[in-house]
């Protein structure tokens, strides 16, 4: 376990916070500019990344788990990755969005 995200207390809650950390890499790691359609599933990519990762009550359909899928979203439409239209996440980049 890396040192950062070791945490005073429960040990248990590292593991509850550490797909949350880690969700913003396959954000970032499937982006592919020359590839449009890799881009438009990116955000099911990251979706189904924490399902394969759901240990310890955090698979998608636990209260957890879908806390961590909104968090990881809205970090996204945060930081400029994503942006919502119609109720689904489009991926930008400089303002421009990606079909």
């Amino acid at each position: 376990m890396a040192p950062s995200l070791r945490k005073r207390g429960n040990p248990k809650q590292i593991k509850r916070h550490a797909p949350y950390r880690k969700l913003i890499i396959p954000a970032v790691q499937f982006w592919n500019p020359k590839n449009k359609a890799s881009q438009a599933t990116s955000i099911l990519r990251i979706i189904n990344w924490i399902q394969r990762f759901g240990n310890c009550g955090s698979g998608p359909h636990s209260k957890f788990g879908r806390k961590c899928i909104r968090r990881a979203i809205f970090q996204n439409v945060r930081s400029g990755l994503l942006k919502r239209r119609k109720g689904s996440f489009l991926l930008v980049k400089k303002n421009q969005i990606l079909k």
